[in-house]
Protein backbone atom coordinates (compact mmCIF):
# COMPACT_ATOMS: atom_id res chain seq x y z
CA UNK A 1 0.00 0.00 0.00
CA UNK A 2 1.42 3.40 -1.04
CA UNK A 3 1.14 6.05 1.68
CA UNK A 4 0.93 9.79 1.12
CA UNK A 5 4.28 10.26 2.84
CA UNK A 6 6.07 7.73 0.62
CA UNK A 7 4.45 9.27 -2.47
CA UNK A 8 5.71 12.74 -1.65
CA UNK A 9 9.13 11.38 -0.73
CA UNK A 10 9.35 9.63 -4.11
CA UNK A 11 8.18 12.76 -5.95
CA UNK A 12 10.80 14.90 -4.23
CA UNK A 13 13.54 12.43 -5.16
CA UNK A 14 12.42 12.44 -8.80
CA UNK A 15 12.39 16.24 -8.92
CA UNK A 16 15.84 16.46 -7.32
CA UNK A 17 17.23 13.89 -9.76
CA UNK A 18 15.77 15.81 -12.71
CA UNK A 19 17.22 19.09 -11.44
CA UNK A 20 20.68 17.53 -11.04
CA UNK A 21 20.53 16.00 -14.52
CA UNK A 22 19.30 19.24 -16.08
CA UNK A 23 22.02 21.20 -14.29
CA UNK A 24 24.73 18.83 -15.51
CA UNK A 25 23.42 18.92 -19.08
CA UNK A 26 23.02 22.69 -19.00
CA UNK A 27 26.58 23.19 -17.81
CA UNK A 28 28.15 20.84 -20.37
CA UNK A 29 31.46 22.29 -21.52
CA UNK A 30 31.44 23.38 -25.15
CA UNK A 31 34.95 24.78 -25.46
CA UNK A 32 37.45 27.13 -23.87
CA UNK A 33 39.02 30.55 -24.28
CA UNK A 34 42.43 30.13 -25.89
CA UNK A 35 43.35 33.79 -26.24
CA UNK A 36 41.94 37.09 -25.05
CA UNK A 37 42.78 40.78 -25.11
CA UNK A 38 41.31 43.34 -22.78
CA UNK A 39 38.31 42.80 -20.50
CA UNK A 40 36.18 39.77 -21.31
CA UNK A 41 33.29 38.64 -19.11
CA UNK A 42 31.36 35.38 -18.72
CA UNK A 43 27.80 35.32 -17.36
CA UNK A 44 26.11 32.09 -16.30
CA UNK A 45 22.61 31.45 -14.96
CA UNK A 46 22.42 32.03 -11.18
CA UNK A 47 26.17 32.81 -11.07
CA UNK A 48 27.73 36.29 -10.73
CA UNK A 49 29.47 37.65 -13.81
CA UNK A 50 33.17 36.76 -13.79
CA UNK A 51 36.13 38.24 -15.60
CA UNK A 52 37.43 35.66 -18.07
CA UNK A 53 40.99 34.34 -18.07
CA UNK A 54 42.93 32.29 -20.56
CA UNK A 55 41.88 28.60 -20.70
CA UNK A 56 38.55 29.34 -18.97
CA UNK A 57 35.83 26.87 -19.94
CA UNK A 58 32.89 27.98 -22.06
CA UNK A 59 29.70 26.04 -21.32
CA UNK A 60 26.27 25.75 -22.84
CA UNK A 61 24.22 28.74 -21.70
CA UNK A 62 27.22 31.01 -21.22
CA UNK A 63 27.00 34.63 -22.27
CA UNK A 64 30.41 35.94 -23.35
CA UNK A 65 30.85 39.71 -23.54
CA UNK A 66 33.84 41.76 -24.66
CA UNK A 67 34.48 45.34 -23.58
CA UNK A 68 35.49 48.10 -25.98
CA UNK A 69 38.87 47.27 -27.50
CA UNK A 70 38.73 43.67 -26.20
CA UNK A 71 38.62 40.38 -28.12
CA UNK A 72 38.23 36.71 -27.20
CA UNK A 73 39.23 33.67 -29.24
CA UNK A 74 37.19 30.60 -28.32
CA UNK A 75 37.99 27.09 -29.54
CA UNK A 76 35.12 24.61 -29.33
CA UNK A 77 35.43 20.85 -28.93
CA UNK A 78 34.87 20.21 -32.65
CA UNK A 79 37.69 22.69 -33.44
CA UNK A 80 35.33 25.48 -34.46
CA UNK A 81 37.09 28.78 -33.75
CA UNK A 82 35.14 31.94 -32.95
CA UNK A 83 36.79 35.31 -32.46
CA UNK A 84 34.43 37.64 -30.63
CA UNK A 85 35.06 41.22 -31.70
CA UNK A 86 35.23 44.27 -29.39
CA UNK A 87 32.04 45.46 -27.66
CA UNK A 88 30.18 42.23 -28.52
CA UNK A 89 28.00 39.70 -26.72
CA UNK A 90 27.45 36.07 -27.74
CA UNK A 91 25.22 33.45 -26.13
CA UNK A 92 26.20 29.77 -26.56
CA UNK A 93 22.67 28.37 -26.76
CA UNK A 94 23.48 24.75 -27.57
CA UNK A 95 26.52 22.59 -28.29
CA UNK A 96 26.38 18.83 -28.85
CA UNK A 97 29.30 16.98 -30.42
CA UNK A 98 28.90 13.25 -29.88
CA UNK A 99 29.00 12.07 -33.52
CA UNK A 100 25.24 11.49 -33.44
CA UNK A 101 22.30 12.73 -35.48
CA UNK A 102 21.37 15.02 -32.59
CA UNK A 103 24.67 16.96 -32.76
CA UNK A 104 24.15 20.71 -33.05
CA UNK A 105 25.82 24.06 -32.49
CA UNK A 106 23.63 27.13 -31.96
CA UNK A 107 24.89 30.57 -30.99
CA UNK A 108 23.13 33.90 -30.64
CA UNK A 109 25.09 37.08 -31.36
CA UNK A 110 23.25 39.67 -29.29
CA UNK A 111 25.40 42.60 -30.40
CA UNK A 112 28.69 43.39 -32.09
CA UNK A 113 30.46 41.00 -34.44
CA UNK A 114 32.45 37.80 -34.67
CA UNK A 115 34.67 35.82 -37.02
CA UNK A 116 34.46 32.06 -37.28
CA UNK A 117 36.45 29.18 -38.80
CA UNK A 118 34.40 26.06 -39.47
CA UNK A 119 35.07 23.01 -37.32
CA UNK A 120 34.10 19.35 -37.66
CA UNK A 121 30.38 19.95 -37.11
CA UNK A 122 30.26 22.56 -39.84
CA UNK A 123 32.03 20.22 -42.26
CA UNK A 124 30.09 17.01 -41.55
CA UNK A 125 26.70 18.43 -40.52
CA UNK A 126 26.54 22.03 -41.79
CA UNK A 127 22.76 22.13 -41.41
CA UNK A 128 23.15 21.69 -37.64
CA UNK A 129 25.28 24.83 -37.17
CA UNK A 130 23.59 28.24 -36.96
CA UNK A 131 24.66 31.72 -35.90
CA UNK A 132 21.68 33.91 -35.01
CA UNK A 133 21.96 37.71 -35.01
CA UNK A 134 19.40 40.39 -34.13
CA UNK A 135 18.60 40.78 -37.86
CA UNK A 136 19.44 37.45 -39.52
CA UNK A 137 20.31 33.78 -39.10
CA UNK A 138 23.55 32.68 -40.77
CA UNK A 139 24.07 28.95 -41.46
CA UNK A 140 27.55 27.49 -41.46
CA UNK A 141 29.67 28.06 -44.54
CA UNK A 142 33.24 27.40 -45.63
CA UNK A 143 35.31 30.53 -46.25
CA UNK A 144 38.87 31.18 -47.37
CA UNK A 145 41.10 32.58 -44.66
CA UNK A 146 43.69 33.79 -47.17
CA UNK A 147 43.54 35.21 -50.68
CA UNK A 148 44.35 32.78 -53.47
CA UNK A 149 48.08 32.75 -54.19
CA UNK A 150 49.07 33.98 -50.72
CA UNK A 151 50.47 30.57 -49.79
CA UNK A 152 52.75 29.17 -52.48
CA UNK A 153 54.64 25.94 -52.83
CA UNK A 154 58.43 26.01 -52.88
CA UNK A 155 60.33 27.07 -56.00
CA UNK A 156 61.35 24.04 -58.09
CA UNK A 157 64.94 24.74 -59.14
CA UNK A 158 67.13 22.01 -57.69
CA UNK A 159 66.65 19.20 -60.17
CA UNK A 160 68.66 18.02 -63.19
CA UNK A 161 67.74 16.06 -66.33
CA UNK A 162 70.54 14.68 -68.52
CA UNK A 163 70.81 12.76 -71.82
CA UNK A 164 73.57 10.61 -73.32
CA UNK A 165 73.44 9.71 -77.03
CA UNK A 166 75.56 7.78 -79.53
CA UNK A 167 75.18 7.67 -83.32
CA UNK A 168 76.36 4.93 -85.66
CA UNK A 169 75.88 4.16 -89.36
CA UNK A 170 75.56 0.79 -91.06
CA UNK A 171 75.30 1.24 -94.78
CA UNK A 172 72.50 3.66 -95.49
CA UNK A 173 70.93 3.20 -92.07
CA UNK A 174 71.70 5.59 -89.21
CA UNK A 175 71.15 4.52 -85.62
CA UNK A 176 71.06 6.67 -82.50
CA UNK A 177 71.00 5.22 -79.02
CA UNK A 178 69.95 7.42 -76.07
CA UNK A 179 69.95 7.23 -72.29
CA UNK A 180 67.79 9.82 -70.49
CA UNK A 181 68.04 10.34 -66.73
CA UNK A 182 65.26 12.49 -65.26
CA UNK A 183 65.68 14.13 -61.85
CA UNK A 184 69.27 12.97 -61.54
CA UNK A 185 69.60 14.43 -58.03
CA UNK A 186 66.35 12.74 -56.90
CA UNK A 187 64.87 16.00 -55.56
CA UNK A 188 61.46 15.84 -53.84
CA UNK A 189 59.98 19.32 -54.39
CA UNK A 190 56.31 19.79 -53.47
CA UNK A 191 54.28 20.57 -56.61
CA UNK A 192 50.77 20.57 -55.12
CA UNK A 193 49.35 20.67 -51.60
CA UNK A 194 45.96 20.54 -49.94
CA UNK A 195 44.42 24.02 -49.66
CA UNK A 196 41.21 23.02 -47.85
CA UNK A 197 41.06 24.26 -44.27
CA UNK A 198 41.32 21.44 -41.75
CA UNK A 199 43.68 18.92 -40.21
CA UNK A 200 45.27 18.16 -43.63
CA UNK A 201 45.78 21.80 -44.64
CA UNK A 202 49.14 22.21 -46.40
CA UNK A 203 49.71 18.45 -46.74
CA UNK A 204 51.57 17.63 -50.01
CA UNK A 205 49.36 15.93 -52.58
CA UNK A 206 51.95 15.69 -55.40
CA UNK A 207 55.74 15.83 -55.38
CA UNK A 208 58.37 15.86 -58.09
CA UNK A 209 58.67 12.46 -59.76
CA UNK A 210 61.71 10.55 -58.43
CA UNK A 211 64.74 9.59 -60.54
CA UNK A 212 63.81 7.78 -63.78
CA UNK A 213 66.13 6.22 -66.41
CA UNK A 214 64.88 5.75 -69.98
CA UNK A 215 66.65 3.95 -72.85
CA UNK A 216 65.88 4.65 -76.51
CA UNK A 217 66.97 3.61 -80.00
CA UNK A 218 66.19 5.49 -83.24
CA UNK A 219 66.79 4.12 -86.73
CA UNK A 220 66.72 6.30 -89.85
CA UNK A 221 66.64 4.68 -93.31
Amino acid sequence: MVTTRSFFRGSILIVLAWMATASMAYAAQAGSITRLKGDVFIARPDVPVVTAKGDDAINEGDLVTTAKGAEALIRFKDNTIITLRPDSSMLVKSFRHEEKASDSFLTNLLKGGLRTVTGLLGKTRPESVNFTTPTATQPSETIRVAQRGTDRTETVNQFLDIRFSKRASFGRTNFEGTVDIFNLLNANHVLEQNVALGSTFGRPSRILTPRIVRFGLTARF
